[in-house]
């Protein structure tokens, strides 16, 4: 048996032996934002990502479609209160925003990004020292900085 499948089997048990009748296992299909679709008795149903309920913040684990998810009913919505596979997560705060997968990472405040000043600070340490080295009748190393931006172009996402 794979973990996909232990996991599941955990949390079947787990709701039966509690005779919990509002939480299931479901199958996800679908995910845009902050809400999900997923497959609960064949049936498409939209769950609710989000585990903070105001739009200034949020702390989001967003699932793998094609994954398993553990989800409950509340005041007739649907809600993700776990998940077997995660894509990325992402926590929001007022206008400060992380974000992270297996690909890349994301920080921004307001409209500024982490990635963004790295890439302005490489560039402007390139044009200092191309200028310098110009000035001095020495070369410029531009490969090298170069490198640098992939790398971090690379870390958060290109």
């Amino acid at each position: 048996m794979d973990n996909k499948q232990d996991l599941i089997a955990g949390l079947s048990m787990f709701v039966k032996a509690r005779n919990i009748d509002n939480l299931t296992i479901a199958k996800v299909i679908d995910v845009q934002d902050d809400v999900c679709t997923v497959l609960i008795d064949e049936l498409e149903m939209s769950a609710q990502l989000q585990s903070v309920l105001n739009d200034s913040s949020k702390f989001v684990v967003v699932p793998k479609v094609g994954s398993y998810v553990l989800a409950g009913i509340a005041a007739s919505r649907w809600y993700v209160l776990s998940v077997s596979e995660i894509e990325k997560v992402v926590c929001k705060i007022d206008t400060t925003e992380i974000a992270f997968s297996s690909e890349s990472i994301s920080i921004k405040k307001g409209n500024e990004t982490l990635k963004g000043l790295l890439n302005s600070l490489v560039t402007e340490i390139q044009t200092s020292f191309a200028q310098i080295n110009a000035a001095i009748g020495v070369p410029a190393n531009t490969p090298n900085y170069a490198n640098i931006i992939t790398k971090i172009n690379g870390l958060f996402g290109v």
